[in-house]
């Protein structure tokens, strides 16, 4: 949430969403998120491999138990940030209108979600995979 919130009020005021800037922005973000998980993944790595588990089933065990609830977590902040984003381009009050959200929600939402699923997390993490 650091991280998140500085840079959805950043991108709120500064672009517009049909701008290049904006589309740069967010394919910036997108490295930003790949890059994040990265480092996640390799220092969980690098500290499992420190910690000298006697037998690599077990310790690749502990490397998806720490990594994958690390990754959720990133994931659900991505997914909050964009709603809460696309929510307020439309209306002040939209983020705790519960029951609108239910409704429609998903309809406001499309365009911003797939906005950022496609550069974001089917791409650019492929692209610079090591």
């Amino acid at each position: 949430a650091l991280f998140y919130m500085p840079w959805a009020s950043f991108t709120e005021t500064t672009f517009d969403d049909t701008s290049n800037m904006a589309f740069l922005a967010g394919t910036l973000l997108g490295v930003v998120i790949a890059l994040g998980n990265a480092i996640v993944a390799f220092s969980v790595i690098g500290l499992t491999g420190y910690l000298g588990f006697t037998h690599e089933s077990r310790k690749r065990l502990v490397q998806l138990l720490v990594i994958i609830p690390c990754v959720l977590v990133n994931v659900f902040c991505d997914f909050g940030m964009t709603a809460r984003a696309a929510f307020l381009k439309y209306n002040s009050h939209l983020p705790q209108d519960l029951e609108l959200q239910m409704n429609y929600g998903l309809l406001l939402l499309e365009k911003d979600i797939l906005a950022l699923l496609v550069p974001g997390y089917c791409i650019i993490p492929y692209v610079f995979e090591p």
